[in-house]
């Protein structure tokens, strides 16, 4: 009997992800504009979002190894725009970020819409 492994976040997933993540939060060429709202400096930022990953890997896991077409580029379609959400959260409220829960919910919308999945397809909220 073969056994089903849960794939398992890599340290080049994660990193990589946090690349895009950085992208996304900096397009528009609006760095200036982000470091400067966030004040701890850009290590300090850069640290701070890629606290998300690992919620970002709890909803993107599920559908990892399901046979289904891949209708894009992950991490420009999803990891990137949630990055810029990021973006937009912080200038939007004084230079803090959102919370775990909030964020989360965010990012498993962006899953969802770009495995094009309906809500029975959809696994619970983790």
């Amino acid at each position: 009997m073969a056994t089903h492994c849960k794939p398992v976040l890599t340290l080049n997933l994660a990193t990589l992800w946090g690349a895009f993540l950085h992208e996304g939060m900096m397009d528009d060429n609006r760095q200036h504009e982000v470091l400067n709202c966030w004040t701890s400096g850009c290590i300090e930022l850069i640290q701070a979002v890629c606290n998300y990953v690992p919620i970002m890997w709890q909803e993107a896991s599920a559908y990892y190894g399901q046979p289904r077409d891949f209708p894009g580029v992950f991490e420009y379609e999803v990891v990137s725009a949630f990055g810029g959400y990021l973006g937009d959260y912080l200038l939007a409220h004084d230079g803090t970020l959102p919370s775990l829960p909030a964020a989360r919910l965010l990012f498993k919308g962006l899953v969802v819409q770009f495995f094009q999945l309906d809500t029975a397809d959809q696994p619970p909220l983790h």
